[in-house]
């Protein structure tokens, strides 16, 4: 070998030395902050999503009510009420969690189904969570709660897009970057753990008790500082929502799409809420399955005085007063075993007149 050769083979060689402890340090820092959420926020019971699995795997009962969707729906559906109100004999879940998408909630309801058929599927739709496919800020919650096997390995390999997936494999200090700040305040003996103004109760579901001011709700209201395009959802995420609705049908279990309540100043604030709204009556048609949306058929008990914590989120007195209010509409789709010759047979869709004219009434 030359000396020009061996300069190249060098050179070469120290740059993959230099790679190799790029990535080495990346991989050990990465995985440093990684326990900011692996075991200080899990110490306190913080990441709720790990919560409820946890509880749920500990449990291992049947499912009759099954709750999916984003933080919307987790602050909005108790279980403890739904269950006595519909009159169901096992559990009722709820297994929403924070910006959790349709893809999410696809690969959720696939762990359920491994032992459960529940009697009703509750899918909880909200504009949000349809805008983006980034998985990465908040599927991972999910992703560390699954136990291990195929549904796991699914959510990561199917759900995240390869982006997300590269950075989630292969690039850890980038992902969780942000917790940097809080390692540090421990190491320096400074406060580093967030205020629990949230709580969780039993069932996948968590809630905050506190009651948003009338005056922060109309006058520091976030929806009044930007505005929803229906049209930019996102295709990726409509279709993982169509594949939520034919697992179901393929399963023989009832569902119905719901939307939530939000606080009736912040729905008057969203300029263009009717238009939201004809997006998911569109889909659900189409579907075959029922849509109700309760920011436009609105339950009166449900109050903006009383039973929100923000100007988007239920506290918990809305979350029983609204459950409380929702289940006898809920109950009426109940599959109890088939063992009532009135329902529908397993999976058929519902008429096109009853789809039609709940469509109608949502508008």
């Amino acid at each position: 070998m030359n000396t020009q050769n061996r300069k190249i083979a060098w050179f070469t060689a120290k740059i993959a030395l230099y790679c190799a402890a790029v990535f080495g340090c990346n991989v050990l820092l990465g995985m440093w902050l990684k326990t900011y959420e692996t075991v200080d926020l899990n110490s306190i019971g913080f990441l709720f999503a790990e919560t409820a699995w946890a509880e749920y795997y500990e449990k291992d009962e049947p499912v009759d009510v099954l709750v999916l969707g984003s933080s919307h729906g987790l602050h909005s559906y108790r279980p403890e009420t739904l269950k006595a109100e519909m009159n169901v004999e096992n559990a009722v879940w709820n297994l929403s969690s924070a910006a959790q998408t349709p893809v999410t909630s696809y690969f959720m309801l696939q762990e359920v189904l491994k032992k459960n058929k529940p009697q009703l599927v509750v899918f909880d739709l909200y504009v949000m969570v349809f805008s983006s496919d980034r998985q990465l800020p908040y599927a991972r919650y999910n992703y560390f709660g699954l136990q291990d096997g195929p549904v796991k390995d699914a959510l990561l390999n199917e759900g995240f897009p390869l982006h997300d997936r590269v950075k989630f494999k292969y690039f850890p200090t980038y992902v969780y970057r942000k917790n940097l700040r809080v390692k540090i305040n421990k190491l320096l003996g400074r406060q580093y753990l967030p205020p629990q103004t949230e709580l969780y109760e039993s069932y996948g579901y968590s809630y905050t008790p506190d009651t948003m001011s009338m005056d922060k709700l109309h006058n520091d209201n976030q929806f009044g500082k930007f505005k929803i395009d229906p049209e930019k959802l996102t295709e990726r995420n409509f279709e993982y929502a169509e594949k939520v609705i034919e697992t179901c049908k393929a399963a023989g279990i009832p569902i119905v799409l719901t939307t939530a309540p939000m606080p009736e100043f912040s729905i008057q604030t969203i300029e263009n809420y009717d238009k939201i709204t004809e997006k998911f009556n569109t889909f659900a048609a189409a579907q075959g399955v029922p849509y109700y949306d309760f920011n436009i058929n609105r339950i009166a008990e449900v109050k903006d005085e009383y039973h929100y914590y923000d100007d988007d989120h239920m506290n918990q007195a809305g979350a029983t007063t609204f459950s409380k209010n929702a289940a006898p509409i809920l109950k009426k789709y109940l599959n109890r075993a088939s063992s009532d010759s009135s329902l529908p047979a397993r999976g058929q869709k519902e008429s096109p007149a009853k789809t039609a004219d709940l469509s109608a009434a949502n508008r």
